[in-house]
């Protein structure tokens, strides 16, 4: 156990000064050291010096002894000397903490102020430095980060109305009080928040098991209480996804509606282990549950209700309703029908930015660019363009430019025309003669990518937005903020 900086500072300082003395003084020094000596030895031996029946003398005599002696490093095995917990194994644990005077502060709290009222809370053979649990006692205040706060911790939980009921009604009391101080111990920053999660969980329940103890001390809660409750009375906590269910509750932002999902997918017969790994494991906790069975019952109406298809629907896609609406357009323009139903549901539900692909979609279907053969067509080309370009296919579309040829040039210069200027553009002010010239910017074969970007956008900003800005607004500058694809997808 390595000791901490500030312990090691006091130790150089202690053989300075030691290697400093001269005569007398150097001769009648009970131990002679040299390099060799071990660090922690030496602040032993000094221990000892301090705790016998001479250590006036020899803080007189040797005053790098004196400084020791007002360390908190000595100051905090005094006191566990006190209650004959003193040894070298906890002399080290002491030497090593980073903030000694924060363990010091803690330890004379036990020893001066908490120990009857700790003791009187609740008596199991003592609860913190006397009886058989000392040593576990004391060394959970001694490796915590924040001692005293630990320190607060365990008396704001032994110091509920109904813990003593608690534990009474527990067949090892005295197991599980030391299971929960080692729960709140484990919280570097946030015990007293555990102890009140445990707390909350002993009142829904009369008992908790260890990983749902280990659950609560990595993420202390309210919201994660009630859905770890919800899970077990939903016997989510049985079987071979109740570790992936205490890990879904433990990762997610809103671990209720998450752990709702997973209900309502058991409710359906839907959760087997596959998806319920996949679901757990992060995907579709977008969904509220009450959407579940409305996408399912969309995708039995369209003929496409399968296991596999479900299973596609609930962890790809995290938005549900526009999915529905999505393959509504495709059945509406005949794009659902055998043999190419499959294929199209597949091609959307395998997509991340899958907004984005819904308002692509809805600008071709708004501009009849869905319909017979030339409809499956331009469905697979939309597929596999960059969703940064739903903004533009949008823009046009309202602004009735979207048309057949519009959208082959804009299929065939997709990778100069990534640009965030698109959302900036008004639909009333751009135009088609705007389009066509900036299809002619992406025409000429002696510009680089950058380059045809760069004249795109300084050809917007003074032909399209400067027409419709205000005096003093500033003029967009030639920048890459405004080049490559967009960082915002929504709004569509």
């Amino acid at each position: 156990m390595a000791i901490s900086k500030t312990n090691k500072t006091i130790i150089s300082n202690f053989f300075k000064n030691y290697n400093e003395l001269s005569g007398w003084r150097r001769w009648i020094f009970p131990i002679k050291f040299t390099e060799p000596t071990n660090e922690k030895n030496a602040f032993i031996i000094c221990n000892f010096l301090l705790s016998s029946w001479f250590s006036s003398f020899w803080r007189s005599v040797f005053p790098f002894l004196d400084t020791f002696a007002k360390s908190d490093l000595h100051r905090s095995n005094q006191i566990i000397g006190n209650f004959d917990l003193f040894n070298e194994n906890n002399f080290n644990v002491i030497a090593a903490h980073e903030n000694p005077y924060d363990l010091w502060d803690a330890l004379s709290t036990i020893g001066i102020s908490y120990k009857e009222k700790l003791d009187d809370q609740y008596t199991h053979n003592g609860v913190f430095l006397t009886g058989n649990r000392a040593q576990a006692n004391f060394e959970r205040i001694a490796n915590h980060k924040n001692p005293n706060e630990l320190l607060d911790s365990f008396v704001a939980f032994l110091s509920y109305d109904d813990i003593s009921t608690i534990y009474a009604s527990s067949q090892n009391s005295k197991e599980t009080l030391q299971s929960d101080l080692d729960a709140i111990a484990s919280s570097e920053y946030e015990p007293r928040e555990v102890g009140k999660a445990l707390h909350l969980l002993y009142c829904s329940q009369k008992k908790i098991d260890q990983a749902d103890r280990t659950l609560i001390a990595e993420k202390p809660s309210r919201d994660s209480v009630q859905a770890l409750c919800f899970a077990r009375q939903a016997g989510l906590l049985e079987g071979p996804l109740a570790q992936d269910i205490r890990d879904l509750i433990k990762t997610s932002h809103n671990p209720l509606v998450a752990i709702s999902v997973v209900h309502t997918l058991q409710l359906e017969g839907l959760l087997d282990e596959r998806m319920g790994k996949e679901i757990c494991a992060g995907n579709a906790l977008m969904y509220s549950p009450k959407e579940i069975p409305l996408a399912l019952n969309a995708l039995h109406g369209l003929s496409l209700s399968s296991i596999e298809n479900n299973r596609k629907l609930l962890i790809a896609c995290n938005a549900p309703k526009k999915f529905i609406e999505l393959l509504n357009c495709l059945q509406e323009n005949n794009l659902l029908n055998a043999p190419l139903a499959q294929r199209n549901f597949d091609l959307a539900v395998g997509k991340v930015h899958f907004e984005a692909f819904h308002s692509m979609v809805s600008s071709l279907h708004s501009a009849d660019l869905l319909r017979e053969e030339q409809g499956q067509e331009n469905y697979e080309k939309i597929a596999q363009c960059d969703e940064s370009l739903a903004p533009l296919f949008k823009l046009l579309n309202q602004s009735n430019l979207l048309n057949q040829e519009s959208f082959d040039r804009i299929i065939h210069h997709q990778k100069w025309l990534r640009l965030n200027i698109w959302q900036k553009i008004p639909p009333d002010t751009f135009e088609k003669d705007h389009l066509f010239n900036i299809l002619r910017i992406c025409d000429n074969d002696s510009q680089g990518q950058l380059s045809k970007m760069s004249a795109c956008i300084k050809y917007i900003n003074a032909n399209v937005l400067k027409k419709n800005r205000k005096p003093e607004e500033p003029t967009l500058s030639d920048n890459t903020n405004d080049l490559g694809a967009s960082t915002s997808l929504q709004n569509f």
